[in-house]
């Protein structure tokens, strides 16, 4: 009797442990949730870009660059918010800067900025600039370097003294604390930052 309780209690622990060995093996490992992160957001990161670009675009053709300031200040928002939105592991989705237009919501944290910082330095030296992450308890956080690649940027965050009265009215107007000027063509403008749920 005691043999048959053993040999039930064998056959029973050997297929809890195959169960488990199992269900182990269909969890994702944190170096491949890393990478799907990273893909996610390069791939939400040019929709993004895409999309604001086209609005800016728009706008500047329409009303001029002092248009694109106005069309900014809620495109852009807005933009954060919808494609936030369209996954639910999406913590949130912001754009941030060592020079700030929108220095409420687009000031990075030190961490950021300390990333931000980095692949300034290495552009200077001529390193192409990469996707950053930053781990944290509760999220994954990635970082979309933003390099200013057309001089239609530079309408609006170049040389002020290229501005002209209504451009500098309308910054004055809706960004009194602005710092995004005096960018030029291969700079780091900054990043967009997608912070993940883990």
């Amino acid at each position: 009797m005691n043999k048959l309780i053993l040999n039930t209690f064998a056959i029973i622990m050997c297929l809890l442990f195959v169960t488990c060995r199992d269900k182990a093996s269909y969890k994702k490992q944190p170096e491949i949730i890393k990478k799907d992160r990273m893909s996610q957001s390069k791939a939400i990161g040019k929709e993004f870009i895409t999309y604001l670009k086209g609005k800016l675009t728009d706008a500047i053709k329409k009303s001029g660059p002092h248009g694109a300031i106005e069309v900014c200040k809620t495109a852009s928002p807005e933009a954060e918010k919808s494609f936030k939105e369209k996954d639910t592991d999406i913590i949130s989705l912001r754009r941030i800067s060592l020079k700030p237009r929108n220095v409420k919501d687009h000031t990075p944290t030190p961490n950021e900025k300390d990333w931000l910082v980095n692949i300034e330095n290495n552009i200077k030296k001529n390193i192409k600039p990469e996707a950053g992450l930053i781990e944290s308890t509760n999220k994954t956080t990635i970082l979309l370097p933003i390099i200013i690649k057309d001089n239609k940027c530079l309408i609006c965050h170049g040389n002020p003294d290229n501005f002209g009265e209504e451009l500098k009215n309308s910054l004055k107007k809706n960004y009194p604390k602005d710092q995004a000027i005096n960018y030029k063509k291969g700079d780091l403008r900054g990043a967009l930052v997608i912070d993940w749920k883990k």
